[in-house]
């Protein structure tokens, strides 16, 4: 999330930069957006296991 934040150093990267840069989908990371928006600041993935669900396509 900090990468596609234009407020911090560095930041402001696309969705397609940051997928390839972190070898993930860019539905993963259209996911990991929408469960932080949902949940708000305290949200953190739990060590990939949704996260491999969503890069199966699994409902999340």
């Amino acid at each position: 999330m900090l990468k596609a934040d234009i407020n911090q150093d560095n930041g402001g990267w696309t969705d397609s930069q940051i997928s390839e840069a972190l070898d993930i989908s860019q539905s993963t990371i259209e996911l990991v957006r929408k469960r932080f928006v949902e949940e708000g600041v305290d949200y953190t993935p739990k060590h990939g296991s949704w996260l491999n669900m969503a890069e199966k396509g699994d409902n999340v």
